[in-house]
């Protein structure tokens, strides 16, 4: 999904407004640099960026959770063997790091990918609801003025 196009306003190009001039809020120009930060907010996240992101802090975070387990060799271990029953192949130790790191990277991908994608498409559905919303405000009038 692409986020739709800025639009360039000149001083001239105010929105109409029902009171009187610098009484309505929504008949001020508004601010370039606060238009760049709003387009800035709402501009869809990338999907595989995102979920490279995720995935490889999931990666890090068990990789570094099982090398510290396996090297300071506390008497209080953590039960990471549970682990080997959702992630095929992984032991709590140096190689089965690696084999955790590559799962976690798997699995912190596709759900860093969903979260962008879910996002992306809740804000498309919001800021069509709200254009729309704008735009029967803006004409909800029209038929008084024919």
């Amino acid at each position: 999904m692409t986020a739709f196009p800025a639009r360039h306003r000149t001083p001239d190009d105010r929105i109409r407004a029902t009171g009187a001039p610098g009484t309505d809020p929504l008949a001020r120009v508004p601010d370039p640099s606060l238009e760049r930060i709003v387009t800035l907010a709402f501009a869809p996240l990338h999907k595989r960026a995102f979920g490279v992101a995720v995935g490889t802090v999931a990666a890090l975070a068990l990789a570094a959770l099982t090398v510290a387990d396996v090297l300071l060799d506390t008497g209080d271990r953590f039960p990471l063997e549970l682990l080997a029953v959702y992630l095929r192949g992984y032991q709590p130790s140096l190689a089965g790091a690696l084999v955790g790191a590559a799962w976690a990277f798997g699995i912190g991908f596709v759900g860093g990918w969903f979260a962008a994608f879910t996002r992306n498409a809740v804000l498309a559905v919001v800021l069509i609801v709200t254009r729309a919303r704008v735009h029967l405000l803006q004409t909800h009038d029209l038929l008084d003025h024919l």
